[in-house]
């Protein structure tokens, strides 16, 4: 696991690149969880060139549902999060079935303006901009040029529920996931090919 300085310094990542032992070769796969019921709804829309905007509330585990798609072999993603309690512990996202090679974790409350050569760059092939708290719609615009010229996959997380009366024009697919006091898992499309809603165990999830 990586852990970042609050000012992107792009001379550090390339040094624990190369000391790495995986490719850093673009990797233009489809992303998928091994869960059927969800890459049977997500398979059209998380792929290169896509946005992906989560509603996720804290409290509610719904952050288990991106992470799910970041448990098997993925390409090198990272991970900008705001100051919001979000606990980079290295178990327990291995315990995930994370590859902690392959994901950098830094701390940024205004993405755009502070880690814009990010964006420009197309060594990370997936991009998690977790509950921004500065995130213009101009902001989000550039972001989706960009991972369609970079072949990158963005997840823009959340942390409140989604509205369908609010849209989000550059969002390829838009969707609120949560658990409730039954440990039932709920995901909610309000955006994309399949606007449905679909309950799920958490034995579907975690193979209990």
């Amino acid at each position: 696991m990586h852990i970042l300085g609050e000012k992107l310094n792009h001379h550090e990542i390339w040094k624990k690149l190369k000391s790495g032992d995986f490719s850093i070769e673009p990797d233009d796969k489809v992303i998928r969880t091994g869960i059927p019921e969800l890459d049977e709804l997500f398979s059209y829309g998380i792929k290169p060139g896509k946005l992906i905007e989560w509603g996720l509330p804290q409290g509610r585990n719904g952050r288990i549902f991106p992470i799910l798609f970041l448990r098997n072999e993925i390409p090198l993603t990272i991970w900008i999060y705001a100051d919001l309690g979000l606990d980079i512990y290295a178990p327990t996202w291995a315990s995930h079935g994370i590859d902690l090679r392959r994901i950098f974790f830094i701390k940024c409350d205004d993405p755009v303006k502070k880690l814009k050569p990010l964006f420009l760059d197309d060594t990370f092939k997936i991009i998690v901009i977790d509950s921004p708290t500065k995130l213009s719609k101009g902001d989000i615009s550039f972001i989706s040029v960009q991972a369609r010229a970079n072949k990158q996959i963005i997840f823009l997380i959340r942390n409140y529920f989604l509205s369908p009366r609010i849209g989000n024009p550059f969002a390829h697919i838009r969707v609120n996931c949560s658990r409730n006091d039954r440990s039932i898992y709920s995901v909610n499309f309000i955006k994309g090919r399949n606007i449905k809603k679909i309950l799920l165990t958490g034995s579907m999830l975690f193979n209990e």
